[in-house]
């Protein structure tokens, strides 16, 4: 057999080697882009804070003023509107929201946000299962977390599978979580 010659290689024919730094290079620009936006959140959020300081009013005004602009929407006759989810909250939860309220020194808009958030005022509300919170309060119970929302193992030691469940739903027109009534002392 004949061997056949190979052709010399020039410059020319030959590509151009990778550089090492243009993967790196990209990265370095993605990372530039992630802090640019952060900082121009940061100095959106400083600039709100300086001219329009109204942003941070107490949390407590801020729902009140929220929840009457809900009920202070009027029709084409002049005659308010008032949302089904709203006329639903205080026909369901009025009378017991307002002793709450007299009784906490909170305002009855304070209380029945959540509501209105939670559970659209429905009067029967169903507890709702969620997995994950069920998850991470039997790794509490079986030692491989500490500590899940200031629950520890010495909560949770006696605790049944059953009774894990009942901490993992949440309860109740404000869904409040099961896990509560621990550090709550109910």
């Amino acid at each position: 057999m004949a061997q056949r010659r190979r052709k010399p290689v020039t410059r020319a024919r030959r590509k151009p080697a990778r550089s090492a730094g243009r993967r790196s290079g990209r990265k370095k620009s993605r990372k530039n882009e992630i802090r640019l936006f952060f900082t121009v959140l940061v100095l959106s959020l400083i600039a709100i804070w300086i001219w329009k300081p109204k942003f941070y009013v107490s949390s407590s005004d801020f729902i009140r003023q929220t929840y009457n602009n809900l009920t202070d929407k009027r029709d084409s006759r002049g005659v308010p509107v008032v949302p089904p989810v709203v006329m639903r909250t205080h026909n369901n939860y009025a009378a017991d929201i307002d002793k709450l309220a007299a009784q906490f020194n909170l305002s009855p808009e304070y209380l029945k946000s959540p509501i209105i958030l939670e559970c659209s005022g429905q009067k029967d509300v169903k507890p709702r299962y969620e997995k994950h919170i069920y998850r991470y309060l039997s790794n509490v119970r079986e030692k491989k977390l500490n500590k899940f929302e200031n629950i520890t193992y010495s909560h949770l030691q006696d605790a049944t599978d059953e009774a894990l469940k009942n901490m993992a739903r949440s309860w109740g027109p404000f869904q409040i979580m099961g896990y509560k009534c621990i550090l709550l002392d109910i």
